[in-house]
């Protein structure tokens, strides 16, 4: 799965993608799906937060958490069919 960002009429958008095996075809297929725009995220005021547990996971690891926590292969998978 990849998760990147494409300028569509002067907007970003944030899409993921995978790519699957179509063995009828013989070929690799696309799937993909838009995320949403990537606009700057709003302003959060953290001194109304709390914290309940901290964890160093990287950039690419809070990126796959959020595509597991979405079920973002399931998704793809449902926008495109079979």
């Amino acid at each position: 799965m990849h998760i990147f960002e494409r300028e569509v009429d002067g907007r970003r958008y944030r899409i993921a993608a995978q790519s699957v095996w179509d063995a009828a075809a013989g070929r690799s297929v696309a799937r993909q799906v838009v995320l949403g725009p990537a606009d700057p995220p709003p302003t959060v005021d953290l001194g109304r937060t709390r914290t309940v547990g901290t964890r160093a996971v990287g950039d690419v690891g809070a990126l796959v958490w959020v595509a597991e926590q979405l079920d973002l292969v399931g998704l793809i998978i449902q926008a495109c069919g079979e």
